[in-house]
């Protein structure tokens, strides 16, 4: 079980944006955690998931892998 979550924000999203939802999603007892956003991630954010195997799909790749 993978668990998904999408956040719209006007701000690139630090290790305190995203650590909140893979604590929630361990309550769930999920396999993978992948966080998809239209913004930017910074290099706290991507050194946390790094760290705990999540998944960060930022604007770029948002933009590129999905909306072609």
């Amino acid at each position: 079980t993978k668990g998904v979550s999408c956040l719209l924000a006007n701000k690139v999203l630090c290790q305190s944006d995203i650590e909140s939802i893979s604590e929630g999603l361990k309550f769930y007892q999920t396999d993978g955690v992948a966080i998809i956003t239209n913004m930017y991630f910074d290099r706290t954010a991507l050194n946390y998931a790094k760290e705990n195997k999540i998944t960060l799909v930022d604007r770029n790749i948002l933009a590129e892998e999905f909306m072609n």
